[in-house]
């Protein structure tokens, strides 16, 4: 592919850059638009200092523009993932691995739903009762600063909610034990009820 390397020379090929070799008023030795010789580097750090101050502006037409084409783009998506199995598993794994909390809140939200069940709770409601609990098991107080596992009180198998209210913080090996077992039936068996 031919560069340009003058104004003149990329309006007369076609191109939609082109290249001098030499700084742009603000220093950067970059490529040029055809269409007005502005350096490349400016334009898009001043596209992105204007989306940093307008977020909101942003936000709203990516709504706009995402609920418009909803149809249209899930059908795109799906045949993507259809086409691309191998992709669609490595990305999915990539985002479980980045996402381990988010992917826990998605799979009660699925169980929650599947026992018709209410309630819902987020990440950061999470992360506030792991402090309050002082990253420590509600039940043996092992720490859990580096695993835990989220536990309903009350399971939602025994119409339990699926609100931060019915939530509690435990390791592996108390969660494992009490699995959908009644709280109290579950201090008794382990003599820390009366």
């Amino acid at each position: 592919m031919k560069i340009a390397t003058s104004y003149s020379e990329a309006r007369e090929l076609g191109l939609t850059r082109f290249f001098t070799g030499k700084p742009c008023k603000r220093n950067h030795i970059a490529e040029r638009y055809a269409s007005t010789g502005q350096c490349c580097v400016c334009i898009r750090n001043h596209s992105d200092n204007w989306k940093k101050v307008n977020i909101e502006q942003v936000r709203e037409y990516a709504r706009k523009r995402h609920w418009s084409k909803r149809d249209e783009l899930i059908v795109k998506m799906r045949e993507w993932r259809e086409k691309n199995p191998e992709k669609q598993k490595k990305c999915t794994q990539a985002w479980r691995a980045k996402n381990p909390l988010r992917r826990r809140e998605d799979e009660a939200l699925r169980r929650a739903k599947k026992q018709k069940a209410g309630g819902r709770y987020t990440i950061k409601q999470i992360k506030d009762l792991a402090e309050k609990q002082k990253h420590k098991c509600m039940f043996c107080l092992a720490s859990i600063k580096k695993s835990f596992h989220i536990d309903h009180v009350f399971p939602l198998s025994k119409s339990g909610s699926n609100d931060i209210s019915n939530i509690q913080l435990l390791c592996q090996n108390c969660n494992q034990r009490k699995y959908n077992k009644d709280p109290i039936e579950f201090a008794q068996e382990n003599n820390k009820l009366l």
